[in-house]
């Protein structure tokens, strides 16, 4: 019988944490810097907990489905290319957060660049 509690304690502790739906630390709105050959560019990123960042520099861009996995982050999408070709050209970030820190790559068939932001 002891046993048998302790079972549905265990059971019903679990349910109870895949349930709680907790907040990845990359969440809010964050100053970046990407270091680009240009120069360092500036921009806000708002992160949301659905996986949407809207990225406000010199345009706005959304890019949705983002992998928010507790300090890491990653996400992937298709720009213009900047070398005047009419073809698209994917890009993909990943980098983690710690504390009001975010730090990655973004990784491009042109070259890789330093991304750096701190939590507003």
């Amino acid at each position: 019988m002891v046993n048998m509690r302790k079972t549905f304690l265990v059971i019903t502790i679990s349910l109870f944490l895949a349930a709680c739906d907790i907040e990845s630390v990359s969440v809010g709105d964050w100053n970046i810097i990407v270091d680009t050959e240009f120069g360092m560019q500036s921009s806000v990123w708002t992160i949301t907990a659905d996986g949407t960042i809207t990225i406000a520099g010199d345009a706005i861009r959304v890019v949705e489905g983002a992998i928010l996995e507790g300090s890491r982050i990653s996400w992937s999408d298709e720009i213009s290319n900047p070398s005047g070709s009419e073809q698209m050209m994917r890009i993909n970030f990943s980098g983690t957060v710690d504390g009001n820190n975010l730090q990655g790559t973004i990784f491009t068939t042109l070259g890789n660049l330093t991304v750096n932001g701190t939590r507003q």
